[in-house]
């Protein structure tokens, strides 16, 4: 995990991912040594608990058929970084085990490969930095919906019922270039 102060990480067993141990020895650390290890233990907690989030709602488009394969990608920031589902999962049997992990600027801090889809999320990020998490998805309605002709990109949905534009908004549409292509992002 994380570590604490220099030569002291925050050990995660691979048998029981709830017990944290940190082995502190001599003068290693600073002054606030314990508080800096009981903060990087409830990062951990909020850190677990934002992946459960993440599968939970993975799996829940999924069992609804918003989306197929691994053919989404989810990402959200915690603690300055980005953790992106890895390329090739699946939102109906997403692990834990399978976030990639960027840096603001587009570094991989984590062995696992990122979606190829990460540029897009790191722009949103960049760009709207208030922003806690991106779900990208190709459902059946929108992929069909792209098929279409707009006048006007910016503003892409028709006022058909009243409350249509209330609840949506402007919606814009991107034009088609090459998933994962430089262009697109």
């Amino acid at each position: 995990g994380d570590s604490v102060a220099p030569g002291v990480p925050v050990m995660v067993p691979v048998e029981d991912k709830s017990v944290r141990l940190v082995l502190k020895s001599g003068n290693f650390g600073q002054p606030d040594f314990f508080e800096r290890a009981l903060k990087l233990t409830a990062a951990d907690e909020e850190l677990k608990k934002k992946k459960e989030t993440a599968i939970w709602i993975a799996k829940s488009l999924f069992d609804r058929n918003r989306t197929t394969g691994s053919s989404a990608n989810m990402s959200f920031v915690h603690e300055g970084k980005v953790y992106i589902t890895q390329s090739g999962s699946c939102f109906g049997t997403l692990k834990e085990d399978e976030f990639a992990v960027l840096d603001l600027e587009g570094n991989i801090l984590s062995e696992n490969k990122p979606s190829k889809e990460w540029p897009l999320h790191l722009n949103i990020y960049r760009k709207k930095p208030e922003k806690g998490a991106v779900i990208h998805t190709h459902g059946c309605y929108a992929i069909l919906w792209s098929f279409e002709d707009f006048p006007d990109e910016t503003d892409v949905i028709p006022s058909l019922t009243p409350y249509l534009k209330m609840k949506l908004g402007t919606v814009g549409a991107v034009p088609y270039e090459k998933p994962g292509s430089k262009e697109l992002f």
